[in-house]
């Protein structure tokens, strides 16, 4: 497989999401007036002490329009397209294939995640036109703003008065501002002038397979949602009982093995994490390589329930539940991850499990990796690992499982935006202090930035996967999105220092670079190292709740191994490894 495909099944490519919106102005003018309701927005990332909470995040006008549901609905009732794709001639696949090339190229050139904001107008142009043309815009707000209604209004007032472009929806909060329309050149470098427009996003989708260059050859959708498509075909192979995935029954039944809520430290004749080895041996040597044995034996602490920690990923598989329930903390999950196909039966969001078919498949299809690769596995039962992680490292803690997408690689426009809405309604639950983000993309988005900026301006910490790739290409690609922004608190994972002499290698599947924060011994790959690392925030943080986030990030730094050995961060394993039985102690202090 050449390194262009690979990195691209990674991440980390756009779809366009859903069939154009065509909604003109009078709707949009209806959204604006909708959105002046003042319950309804959020203010101010500055104003960080009296921000409303607000509970419901959808994006104005979210139904599909007429357009939509009509072109839509040539699939038919066996999932099967039956014009499912656009015919080009040769000449504009060529040319899409040669603005696909520029973008790859930059990537591996930068080395960082790819930044439309970088580049001219003439080049966002071109990439609206090789899509759907849909461009999201952010609105400037200046340091105590508190009026987004009306930004949102002189915005939209703005663009009325500009030709070329059709705003299609307004939102109700500062994450975006307007969706627009347009594929004309000089309306894209008009809107990129205005003031009042802070940074755009792009909706595209990269070209991943070979294409033949025939028109009317099977292509990735620019017209009709990815999504759409690929459930309705993956639900008529699984009623057809292929075998498609490996799916929650292959796991160990969850009654049947030990449960960290039945150890007591005071009745039992092992230490936990002796008595972990019968759950997970693997998280069992993590404990130890990070002293949390220490904290577990020497203090009897396991964490409390005077604090939460997220796990914002794919959600949690229906078999796993009553395990992760047991716990001392609560459990509670939450679903913001809205596709198209969900849109159109009218709900807000596909639930809090994920589906027995979520994207593995379609990565298979497009592809044609095997099932079995091991990187692919992310897809399925991954946002369930990651809690069960945190379970077994903090089981008195307390755990919110929030679905908001449907794999743990950003692929599709609606992973951006499910995990903007996750963030923000974490970010306004009083229970929870730390997120865990084990998600990851090569692309920038300036909408997820700002919903971590909200985060962190509740007095939250968020962490985020460095990434997960080869070798070869973690070595190119550096640390991915969002775990490259200095808002969130970056994790990967080595190889066992028992088994390398004490020397940080890099795990088999892990990033590294200077974006790196803290790393987690013997885990090969960032998901579970980030889980790990939200679990060991959240312990240290529930001792002294009342404590701010820049002071548990600097009791952090001061027990991590490089501060200890060079007094500085490394340039590939940032501050390295967290010694928790120091920060236990660092904590203790302050109380």
């Amino acid at each position: 497989m050449n390194a262009y495909r690979y990195i691209f099944f990674l991440s980390c490519c756009l779809s366009v999401g859903a069939c154009k919106y065509n909604d003109a102005a009078q709707k949009a003018n209806q959204d604006v007036q909708h959105s002046q309701q003042p319950n309804e927005m959020l203010v101010s990332i500055a104003d960080t002490h009296q921000l409303p909470r607000t509970t419901d995040f959808d994006i104005i006008d979210d139904s599909p329009s007429i357009e939509q549901k009509e072109h839509c609905d040539e699939l038919n009732s066996d999932g099967v397209a039956e014009q499912p794709f656009k015919a080009k001639t040769i000449a504009e696949r060529r040319a899409r294939d040669a603005f696909d090339v520029r973008i790859k190229n930059n990537i591996l050139q930068q080395g960082r995640p790819f930044d439309w904001n970088q580049f001219d107008s003439d080049m966002i142009c071109d990439a609206l036109k090789h899509g759907d043309g849909l461009l999201t815009l952010g609105i400037a707000l200046s340091e105590g703003h508190a009026d987004y209604a009306a930004a949102a209004m002189a915005l939209s007032k703005e663009l009325t008065a500009l030709s070329g472009g059709t705003i299609v929806e307004v939102t109700k909060d500062l994450i975006l501002g307007l969706m627009t329309i347009s594929t004309e050149c000089q309306y894209i470098k008009e809107i990129r002038g205005l003031d009042i427009v802070d940074f755009v996003d792009i909706a595209y989708e990269l070209n991943t397979q070979t294409a033949e260059h025939e028109p009317g050859a099977r292509q990735v959708s620019h017209t009709c949602d990815n999504e759409l498509l690929a459930d309705r075909e993956v639900a008529t192979r699984l009623n057809n009982n292929d075998t498609i995935i490996a799916t929650a029954a292959e796991l160990p039944a969850m009654d049947e093995l030990p449960h960290p809520s039945l150890y007591d430290p005071l009745t039992s004749s092992v230490s936990y994490d002796q008595y972990m080895e019968l759950i997970d041996e693997e998280t069992a040597i993590r404990m130890r390589r990070h002293g949390l044995d220490h904290v577990y034996n020497d203090y009897q602490y396991f964490g409390d329930d005077n604090l939460g920690i997220a796990i914002i990923d794919n959600g949690i598989l229906p078999e796993a539940v009553d395990y992760l329930d047991r716990g001392k903390g609560f459990f509670k999950m939450e679903g913001y991850y809205s596709t198209f196909a969900t849109r159109l039966a009218g709900r807000k969001n596909d639930g809090v499990h994920p589906r027995p078919f979520d994207v593995q498949v379609v990565i298979d299809e497009l592809f044609g990796i095997s099932r079995n690769n091991p990187l692919l596995s992310g897809a399925i039962g991954h946002g369930t690992r990651q809690a069960k992680e945190i379970l077994h490292i903090a089981p008195h803690i307390n755990i919110l499982s929030v679905r908001a997408t449907s794999s743990d690689y950003l692929i599709y426009p609606s992973h951006f935006r499910g995990l903007v809405r996750g963030i923000l309604a974490v970010a306004n639950n009083p229970e929870i202090r730390v997120a865990s983000v084990p998600l990851g993309s090569i692309f920038y988005s300036h909408s997820v930035k700002r919903a971590i900026d909200y985060f962190n301006s509740r007095d939250k910490i968020i962490v985020a996967a460095a990434g997960s790739s080869t070798p070869s290409l973690s070595r190119i690609l550096g640390v991915v999105f969002p775990a490259n922004l200095p808002s969130t608190i970056s994790a990967t994972g080595i190889d066992d220092t028992e088994n390398t002499g004490g020397v940080f290698q890099l795990g088999a599947t892990s990033h590294g670079g200077k974006a790196i924060d803290f790393v987690v011994d013997a885990s090969p790959h960032s998901s579970r190292a980030t889980a790990m690392t939200a679990s060991m925030i959240g312990m240290l943080w529930s001792v002294n709740p009342t404590l701010n986030r820049e002071q548990i990030i600097d009791i952090l730094v001061r027990a991590s191994s490089s501060f200890l050995e060079k007094g500085e961060r490394d340039s590939v394993f940032g501050w390295g490894k967290i010694d928790m039985a120091l920060a236990n102690e660092l904590v203790r202090e302050t109380l």
